[in-house]
């Protein structure tokens, strides 16, 4: 073929068995010399947001306690602990009535012998889209691993700097809220220890990304013949970049012809099958939750 273009249907059904829709290989049937194929790009589309906002890869939200010794205020101990948030797709009410029960409950499934001693409440300004954790600090709960010393806690909402992260800090809730490029907590004030709650709000200071345009990439791999696990695209293999502009369950229909990208490949190749998978922004890949799509494939011949 010379200056043509050949079309294929792909529908991501067609998988192989074993496979998920967001990771698979479908064949393109006898294998084939692909002499003169110089790029392919997909032409039009059928995509189910079938992506929630909130899932494995950004749903943690990491804090530290600091519980400073009343008998010796300058000694601490940093305990550090996650909050798990269910994937799902959240209003900003929905997001800080879940995390409020979690909070207290997940330091005390991390730290059983230290009983909380924080009365911690998630909240939001409609205004400002700031979210805020306000913290009540209460004096004289004895820690069972110090016999008799009286605490003063504070709570602290890691940033980007902290090490404790599981994944990199873009990929966390922290990071979503708001909470980023400086230390989120309150001026510790340990002297005197006196019975009176301190309370105060921790405040994000960047806007949430809860919400808001969002993207997902297609990827493609030509397999070959020889070597089932050859990659013959070139380095830049994002066949097309999918924004999920429509909400949870919708189905998303994309008319590109050609402006979509294009990845070149080798232009020598017999290929027998072409592998597709699906990531997010920060390159993670992502759980399809079932979601079936399908897409019109275009080969350029040069």
């Amino acid at each position: 073929m010379s200056n043509q273009i050949e079309k294929l249907y792909i529908d991501s059904r067609d998988r192989q068995v074993g496979q998920k829709s967001n990771d698979f290989t479908v064949s393109i049937g006898n294998f084939r010399q692909l002499t003169g194929l110089t790029s392919l790009y997909i032409d039009s589309m059928v995509f189910p947001n079938s992506l929630y906002p909130i899932n494995s890869n950004n749903n943690k939200l990491y804090l530290n306690m600091r519980r400073y010794l009343a008998t010796i205020p300058t000694t601490y101990t940093d305990q550090y602990f996650s909050v798990t948030l269910p994937e799902g797709s959240y209003t900003p009410s929905e997001i800080i009535n879940t995390l409020n029960p979690l909070i207290t409950s997940s330091y005390n499934t991390a730290y059983p012998s230290n009983p909380q001693t924080l009365l911690t409440e998630m909240l939001y300004n409609e205004k400002t889209s700031v979210y805020s954790i306000q913290v009540t600090s209460q004096y004289g709960r004895a820690s069972s691993t110090e016999p008799g010393g009286n605490f003063r806690d504070y709570l602290t909402v890691l940033d980007e700097t902290s090490d404790y992260y599981e994944k990199s800090f873009i990929d966390s809730l922290n990071y979503l809220l708001g909470y980023e490029n400086m230390s989120y907590s309150y001026p510790v004030d340990i002297t005197p220890f006196i019975n009176t709650p301190i309370i105060k709000n921790i405040s994000s200071t960047a806007l949430p990304r809860i919400s808001g345009e969002q993207y997902l990439f297609l990827h493609c791999s030509l397999i070959s013949n020889s070597e089932s696990s050859t990659k013959n695209t070139s380095e830049n293999d994002i066949l097309y970049k999918i924004n999920l502009v429509s909400g949870y369950s919708d189905i998303i229909y994309s008319a590109t012809g050609h402006s979509a990208s294009n990845v070149t490949v080798n232009t020598q190749s017999t290929i027998s099958n072409i592998r597709f998978y699906i990531t997010d922004s920060r390159n993670n890949q992502v759980d399809m939750r079932g979601g079936e799509y399908s897409f019109i494939l275009s080969l350029r011949y040069d």
